[in-house]
């Protein structure tokens, strides 16, 4: 588990530096995008972070498979690992329970290895773990639970989607707990853009292009 936690700590490092530098006001109200909704088709997730390594993997929001609401998390792997990662402030968790709960589906399981993961990156370490069964087209309730340590202060942690081998699946419907109480289901303080508002942006964009070798 040690060498899992040091490749953890290597993905995630950089979107720590990237996301904490300073609280969004949809932060403050604790909008973590727990059910997927927040993001366009086919791209990332809003305050979710996706790393990885290996031969080929993707991740990125669908619309036509949810186990609630409208949008879920796909994720395909060919061998390789990946970290879907979710940053939990530390002045909320010290000295308090936290569990972390959601639903996965299986599209084609092959070799692939699931499991939810809570990582305390500032002392390099697992604070809990939970292999996932994968049923193919059927969706399972997954959760894990842990207690932070008063010590641990303002550290955030980090939950984590570990995925590793080969296969495709879908993630939703994820719950935070901080001691019994729902965290991360605020709504956030903005509005996605809709498709006539895309449309006209795009109208308006400016095309570029790079000069020829030597201009």
């Amino acid at each position: 588990m040690r060498i899992r936690s040091q490749k953890l700590y290597t993905a995630v490092l950089f979107f720590i530096i990237l996301f904490w530098g300073g609280l969004e006001s949809a932060e403050a109200q604790f909008f973590w995008n727990t059910d997927f909704e927040y993001g366009v088709n086919k791209s990332q997730p809003r305050k979710w972070a996706i790393e990885g390594e290996g031969e080929e993997y993707t991740g990125y929001l669908v619309n036509e498979i949810s186990k609630t609401g409208n949008k879920s998390l796909f994720m395909s792997l060919t061998n390789s690992e990946t970290y879907t990662i979710l940053n939990i402030p530390g002045e909320l968790v010290a000295g308090k329970a936290v569990s972390v709960s959601g639903y996965i589906k299986a599209q084609d399981a092959d070799s692939l290895q699931v499991q939810l993961m809570i990582f305390n990156p500032a002392e390099g370490n697992v604070l809990a773990s939970a292999d996932q069964q994968l049923v193919k087209n059927s969706w399972q309730p997954t959760s894990l639970r842990t207690s932070v340590k008063e010590s641990n202060g303002p550290n955030d942690i980090l939950f984590a989607l570990v995925a590793k081998g080969s296969g495709s699946f879908w993630f939703d419907a994820v719950q935070v707990k901080i001691s019994e109480k729902v965290f991360g289901d605020d709504a956030p303080d903005f509005s996605e853009p809709t498709r006539d508002e895309i449309a006209q942006l795009n109208k308006q964009a400016i095309p570029f292009e790079m000069p020829p070798p030597g201009k």
